[in-house]
């Protein structure tokens, strides 16, 4: 077979022998119309004319012997329900490839259905199983705080404050019989979170242990289908930053004194009531160091905020009483600032990278000599350089206006200033 470009022209000064037919040559589509096919059956040297069909672009069609079906046609009984490829006369269906892909389409969705409501049940009997268990601790738990049971009925909740580790912190009023109405802090476990009552119950236990001025005090447990823990009364002021610092160290000194490592110290988890003392909340992340340990080490960090952690904790895991000083020069860094996020703007991941070179919280330019001196006294990279809580607290109850406010101009990312040298006086 050979292509010309002028084909057809080669078609017209050709010459043909035998029968002799009209060839249409179609320009736009290359193709030739009306084209009369032939179809002989040979035998013993003889031919025998069997039909003669005039292939078109409608198809083929017979027209010779009359009343006879053409052959091309007989297996088009058997049409392509689907797509076809090759041509008029042997055309090749694509019918199984698609049956193929629509049943491969249909067990593919079977399964996943099957899949998602096996996972579904098994979500179920976890969740069912679960919830036995906390119904058990629940009864344990009764015993346990028999002293301190609060029933529904006792207190209404109230506007929300924020959120803790494992739950929500919402204003109430707790009403107990023969005694005054009072507000509280109330604390919830996530709704769509079983395992965080289990979590809330364990910082319940801690905090019915500790009795300290500057710690929040425990109110009581509710232990009805809503978790709560009522805890005192709180609300925020920004008046005497040194003094509520001080309570601030007092009460991390007495949970030093405890063996207990906060690990959640910073403003959002402290409050101020009435006679605007400070009180340090929220232990859901709190944990008792053994009388043989001196460090709690835990990995799973996806829970702690980075701005508040300490170079050790945020880059191994490690967390002691000198990690929770280093949270204490943050905390005390949002009472200048007036509440600005120590890292400003910055991502999770430039303060990281920021601790592991050596940096800490940039410290606002206005902040005094003593500010700065106490918040980097805190911030020493060596947690053995450390001061301890008590130290701190000591610092500040001579130095009554030790943190002077001092907060950021808006949208102001500043550089931490270089260490000062030492203040005899607060070291």
């Amino acid at each position: 077979m050979y292509c010309y470009r002028n084909f057809d022209t080669a078609i017209s000064a050709s010459k043909f022998q035998g029968i002799i037919q009209e060839v249409v040559y179609n320009r736009s589509s290359y193709e030739v119309s009306s084209a009369l096919v032939f179809v002989e059956r040979w035998s013993d040297a003889r031919r025998e004319l069997l039909a003669v069909w005039q292939a078109g672009a409608g198809g083929v069609r017979q027209l010779a012997p009359t009343g006879r079906a053409c052959c091309p046609r007989a297996p088009a009984a058997a049409r392509c329900y689907t797509t076809h490829s090759g041509d008029v006369f042997a055309p090749r269906c694509h019918d199984n490839v698609w049956w193929v892909c629509l049943a491969l389409a249909v067990l593919a969705t079977l399964a996943l259905t099957y899949a998602r409501r096996a996972r579904l049940r098994r979500l179920k009997l976890r969740d069912l199983a679960l919830f036995e268990q906390l119904q058990e601790q629940r009864k344990n738990n009764s015993s346990r705080f028999s002293s301190n049971l609060v029933s529904r009925n006792q207190f209404e909740l109230r506007e929300e404050l924020g959120f803790g580790a494992y739950g929500r912190v919402r204003v109430a009023v707790l009403r107990r019989p023969g005694a005054p109405a009072h507000a509280v802090a109330a604390k919830e476990p996530a709704l769509e979170r079983l395992q965080d009552e289990a979590e809330l119950i364990r910082e319940a236990g801690v905090l019915a242990s500790l009795n300290h001025e500057n710690i929040i005090r425990f109110e009581g447990v509710c232990l009805d289908a809503a978790e709560a823990e009522a805890t005192e009364a709180a609300h925020v002021s920004a008046a005497a930053l040194t003094r509520l610092a001080r309570q601030a160290a007092a009460a991390l000194r007495y949970l030093e004194a405890r063996r207990i490592v906060h690990r959640d110290i910073r403003a959002a988890n402290c409050l101020v009531d009435e006679t605007r003392n400070l009180k340090l909340a929220d232990f859901g992340l709190a944990r008792h160091l053994a009388e043989e340990e001196e460090e709690y080490i835990w990995q799973n960090l996806r829970r702690l905020p980075a701005s508040c952690m300490a170079p050790e904790s945020l880059l191994s895991g490690v967390f002691s009483a000198a990690s929770d000083v280093w949270a204490l020069g943050v905390l005390m860094l949002e009472l200048v600032t007036l509440g600005e996020p120590p890292y400003g703007a910055r991502s999770t991941a430039d303060i990281v990278a920021g601790l592991r070179a050596g940096d800490h919280p940039p410290l606002p330019a206005t902040a005094s000599p003593d500010t700065r001196q106490l918040l980097q006294w805190c911030w020493q990279r060596c947690p053995s350089k450390r001061p301890s809580a008590a130290q701190v607290r000591d610092a500040l109850e001579r130095h009554g206006t030790a943190l002077a406010p001092a907060p950021r101009p808006a949208h102001s990312s500043l550089p931490a200033l270089p260490a000062l040298p030492a203040l005899p006086a607060l070291a």
